[in-house]
């Protein structure tokens, strides 16, 4: 019944598109592929010939061969036939989809015109990126805007201070980006069910450092601090790394587990990433202070507090939503596009090759 509805969808298709997206496309598509329509209906009627014929001979030989044997040689006979006229049908209306139909939501209507369910795969979450950007944007931000309100006069201007904590925000979101686009990607920094990917750490974690000092190298050039350039450039990059490694981490650990329940271990994350960015923020503190560009006071200790405070936050909710897309397109992967009843078509027959059926039946 499944091949003689889609054969059916198709013709019907082929004269009335007008319903679907990308009309003309789709009239264009049917006219070019007329042959093999009358190709696909002369093999269907060539199937039901020869079932016709297996059900007549499977009368003649009823009383010589075992019931069971029997109706598994049928049922074989019959799947083997049709499975090329199926994959026919599938295969142009797959071409139809991909070369007709461009937008998601659209392929997925004209999929299911054809009686196929389409589900629409998980859509990336741009939260990670938010809150990421947004936190350490405010980080240089907070105790700059302390310093005016207790008097202080800070040696830099707000809206220089305001244009390094963009570029810095930026530089961080770039580092969030290593650690959850290459898990999408590519299998290279994705967990095995035994072992980390602990190549794909060192190597995503450079890019991350060398790309966030590369923008911060710029941005140092073009607008210039009462710091140098270099030393304070290469240390506060630091905090890139560790974010990445730590953000993928914390990600692999998740997919290794294969938990889906996303709320649990939130506070541990984000004491996690709270320890690296206090560690990231406390090892720049120490050299410049020791080097003697900056003096330690009550804003140094702010940022120290602040770092740890917003990397807190960024760990509690970061890996757990880029775990839980990750895991949604895993699962989407393994969904089939045609119904379950396809899957489950021979499960109560025992498969075998056409060439072992009765030889009466293959005549």
């Amino acid at each position: 019944m499944r091949l003689v509805t889609e054969l059916l969808v198709v013709r019907r298709e082929s004269t009335k598109e007008d319903e679907l997206p990308n009309a003309q496309q789709l009239r264009r598509f049917w006219r070019a592929r007329a042959a093999t329509l009358v190709q696909l209906e002369r093999d269907f009627r060539r199937l039901i010939r020869h079932s016709a014929r297996a059900l007549i001979l499977a009368e003649q030989i009823g009383k010589q061969v075992e019931y069971n044997t029997l109706r598994s040689a049928i049922s074989n006979f019959v799947a083997d036939q049709s499975d090329d006229v199926l994959a026919g049908c599938r295969r142009l209306v797959a071409e139809a989809a991909l070369s007709c139909v461009s937008h998601r939501a659209e392929r997925a209507k004209f999929l299911k015109s054809f009686g196929y369910d389409a589900p629409t795969p998980p859509s990336l979450p741009l939260r990670p990126w938010l809150i990421v950007f947004v936190l350490d944007f405010l980080l240089p931000l907070i105790p700059s805007g302390l310093m005016y309100l207790t008097g202080q006069n800070p040696s830099v201007s707000m809206a220089r201070v305001t244009a390094f904590a963009c570029v810095h925000a930026i530089s961080q979101t770039v580092a969030i980006t290593w650690a959850i686009y290459p898990k999408i990607v590519s299998n290279f920094a994705r967990p095995s069910l035994y072992s980390l990917p602990l190549s794909s750490y060192v190597a995503f974690g450079l890019g991350s450092y060398v790309t966030g000092a590369m923008i911060l190298f710029i941005f140092r050039i073009y607008i210039p601090l009462p710091l140098p350039i270099a030393l304070p450039t290469l240390l506060s990059s630091l905090s890139f790394l560790f974010m990445t490694i730590g953000m993928s981490v914390l990600i692999d650990l998740r997919l290794k587990s294969g938990s889906l329940d996303f709320e649990r271990g939130r506070v541990r994350e984000g004491a996690v990433i709270a320890l690296l960015m206090l560690a990231a923020t406390l090892t720049f503190q120490t050299v410049v202070i020791w080097a003697g560009y900056l003096k330690f006071n009550l804003i140094s200790l702010s940022f120290l507090l602040l770092s740890a405070g917003l990397g807190f936050v960024m760990g509690y909710y970061v890996p757990s939503a880029a775990a839980a897309f990750l895991q949604k397109s895993r699962l989407h992967g393994l969904d089939p596009l045609q119904p379950s009843t396809d899957a489950s078509r021979r499960s109560d027959a025992k498969r075998e090759r056409s060439s072992s059926a009765h030889p009466l039946l293959q005549a």
